[in-house]
């Protein structure tokens, strides 16, 4: 007698479905919806910190100008500081008030591009006392 050849029951397929494939790209899309805001506001932060950084120097060099000319000058070329080239800022050093003046902003920086998808500008202070502030509420939980 003859052995007749056994096919299997069960035939394997390689690949992925069209459904399996679409179910990938929304779960991916789903996750990236919840990554990107995060990545970008990130990114702010990190700008943000620039800026602090650059407006604490900005006023340390304001500090001395005052100790010496008992004002604040809103030249920051007469600064003792080398201000970096306006990228994500625009720096400017403020001035008219005397020692006193602790409440009074000396240095700010300025939003000059967004690439964000929250449409707002924003304009960071620095005070002679160290306190940094800004405009909007938005800018302000960047600090």
């Amino acid at each position: 007698m003859k052995e007749n050849s056994c096919k299997p029951l069960i035939v394997k397929r390689e690949g992925f479905t069209l459904v399996e494939f679409v179910a990938i790209v929304i779960i991916m899309g789903v996750l990236a919806s919840i990554a990107l805001p995060l990545l970008i506001k990130g990114t702010e932060r990190a700008r943000v910190n620039e800026a602090k950084t650059v407006l604490g120097a900005l006023r340390r060099a304001q500090l001395r100008y005052a100790v010496s000319y008992a004002v604040y000058t809103s030249n920051s070329g007469l600064l003792d500081i080398n201000l970096p080239p306006a990228k994500y800022f625009t720096y400017s050093a403020l001035g008219g008030t005397d020692l006193d003046g602790a409440g009074f902003p000396v240095a700010t920086a300025t939003r000059t591009t967004y690439e964000s998808f929250q449409a707002i500008s924003c304009r960071f202070n620095v005070t002679a006392g160290g306190n940094f502030t800004a405009n909007t509420s938005q800018c302000m939980q960047l600090i």
